[in-house]
């Protein structure tokens, strides 16, 4: 299991849920253990930090109500959580039940873990989200800027224009962001065009989407190179070949490489998808792209695709070294505008770094930097409950 409601755990969630339930020897209590609930420290002092080791009898399995130590081997069964008619049976157990694992030992994984999505997923067995990778409407509704209070109809009082444009199977999604003369970068349209089917609808799409974006006249178009036809190609006819660059993601495995690669020659770009997500992710979060006031329709599925990109540490199947951990990116849903905002912000320090070569000016070299460094991940409990300690 990875993160709540996607794949294993979508799966089991639609079973009968059978659970390993522990009854305590003392008080009578059944319970489900929990790492959080069920596991004591006795010996605060057999924590070893920086050797990250536990010593043994430092942690015990412990009863939720009366705190008894619990004994294992001989008190569970399993129990139908949702035992209706018709659901296939579902079985979930962890190392939390595993009699020879120890409480020492989880507690020495946690410690050695990567990251606490890491160590839920792949020891505990559960599903977890990290909080540093996850995208909330928050990252949206509280960016949102008073003097842009709706979706734009023109450029406006926007300096420079770049265009995302994620080609579908059956919708084509626009990104439309903005620079300010001040250098705050704004989305200030987003649109969604039905995919043309049939001879008689024979390109309609494609004018549609050339419509819309002519009412900005972007500087800069970077459409993906997938579903595309010669879409593309009719873009440049268009708009310039000097504006539109087809963008080539590199998404099978992540090369932490953060640059887009511009080649003018071919007019196209090259990116790695999970490092150009997270760097559009932190702009999100740390307020340095803004949005139009109003939650139309639009906004809503913006942020109903990011929610369903998917970023987590996992063991690389294909490193030498089977202890070898990478950051991967999947998605539990349609991310089309994500993947559209991720290509104009591909364009818009495109356009920033032309600007760079033309003017020296401080106001685009502090007002537009990104981050060059993948967040760290979120510290496990135990992690950060030494990482505070070590503070005092």
């Amino acid at each position: 299991m990875t993160i709540p409601n996607y794949g294993i755990h979508k799966k089991f969630l639609e079973s009968d849920q059978r659970m390993w339930v522990h009854t305590c020897p003392h008080c009578g209590y059944e319970q489900v253990l929990d790492y959080e609930k069920n596991i004591v420290c006795n010996n605060p002092k057999g924590i070893d930090e920086i050797g990250r080791i536990v010593q043994p009898g430092t942690f015990s399995f412990v009863c939720q109500k009366c705190g008894g130590i619990l004994d294992r081997w001989y008190d569970g069964q399993w129990v139908a959580m949702a035992p209706s008619i018709g659901r296939a049976h579902g079985y979930q157990i962890s190392q939390l039940d595993a009699v020879w694992v120890s409480a020492d030992d989880l507690k020495r994984k946690e410690l050695q873990a990567p990251s606490k999505q890491f160590f839920y997923n792949y020891v505990i067995g559960k599903p977890y989200e990290d909080s540093t990778s996850k995208f909330y409407d928050s990252d949206v509704l509280d960016h949102r800027r008073d003097y842009l209070p709706e979706q734009q109809k023109s450029r406006g009082r926007y300096d420079w224009i770049s265009a995302g444009i994620d080609w579908g199977e059956h919708f084509h999604h626009i990104v439309i962001m903005g620079m300010l003369p001040n250098g705050n970068i704004d989305i200030i349209g987003l649109k969604a065009v039905r995919k043309s089917e049939g001879v008689n609808e024979l390109e309609r799409d494609l004018h549609q989407v050339m419509a819309y974006l002519d009412q900005f006249n972007p500087d800069l178009i970077v459409p993906d190179f997938g579903y595309n036809g010669n879409y593309n190609d009719k873009l440049s006819q268009a708009f310039g070949t000097d504006k539109v660059y087809s963008c080539i993601v590199k998404s099978a495995k992540s090369q932490n490489d953060y640059k887009a690669h511009f080649d003018l020659s071919n007019h196209r770009v090259t990116i790695d998808k999970l490092m150009q997500n997270v760097m559009m992710l932190n702009n999100m979060k740390r307020d340095s792209i803004g949005f139009y006031k109003k939650v139309d329709p639009e906004l809503k599925l913006f942020m109903q695709h990011w929610s369903n990109v998917v970023i987590r540490t996992d063991i690389d199947d294909d490193a030498p070294d089977p202890d070898t951990i990478v950051k991967t990116i999947t998605r539990k849903g349609g991310d089309h505008l994500a993947q559209s905002s991720v290509y104009a912000m591909v364009g818009m320090n495109h356009l920033v770094e032309l600007i760079k070569q033309r003017k020296d000016s401080q106001l685009f070299t502090s007002s537009l930097s990104t981050y060059t460094k993948v967040p760290d991940s979120e510290k496990t409990d135990l992690q950060e409950e030494l990482f505070n300690n070590s503070l005092m």
